[in-house]
């Protein structure tokens, strides 16, 4: 499983529908859901980065607007699942 985020400002520049490229990549999308995420779900998700200096800024700039989350499947193996919108996202 990979979860795959459009974030604030994905979501602002109308990239939702940009999506498919995860499909031709060989994702299979299982769910999506357009969230605010919460300080303490942004905290939880981003533990491995809270003693970075951006940590703080980071979890402010996710609050900022909606964020679309996606939960995908894949049976190839994906170096780097962003690849698809490298620039975008």
């Amino acid at each position: 499983m990979h979860l795959i985020a459009i974030k604030p400002d994905g979501v602002q520049h109308s990239l939702v529908g940009k999506i498919k490229c995860f499909e031709q990549k060989g994702f299979c999308l299982i769910a999506m859901k357009l969230i605010q995420a919460s300080e303490d779900l942004l905290k939880e998700h981003y533990i491995d980065l809270r003693d970075h200096t951006f940590s703080a800024s980071l979890v402010k700039y996710m609050q900022s607007g909606p964020v679309v989350a996606m939960k995908h499947h894949s049976n190839k193996k994906h170096k780097n699942s962003c690849s698809p919108l490298k620039g975008h996202l």
